[in-house]
């Protein structure tokens, strides 16, 4: 993610309930992947299916993100 500063993200379910990530945001160094930005690591728990709202910020940046999380 391009920006400066640490990386927080948040989620909220469908029901409006926000949750906690898994673990990180943790940052990467020395990436294959070469394009503009910082790489970080989150991992979420999507514990139920429907439309899912991710929010990245940095200290001048943000970003959005949509799932759509279906049944198993």
């Amino acid at each position: 993610m391009t920006g400066s500063g640490a990386l927080q993200t948040t989620a909220t379910g469908p029901d409006g309930q926000p949750a906690s990530p898994v673990s990180g945001p943790t940052p990467h160094a020395g990436s294959t992947y070469d394009r503009l930005g910082d790489e970080w690591d989150t991992t979420y728990r999507f514990d139920q299916p429907g439309c899912w709202h991710l929010q990245l910020t940095r200290d001048d940046t943000r970003a959005d993100i949509w799932i759509d999380v279906q049944p198993r």
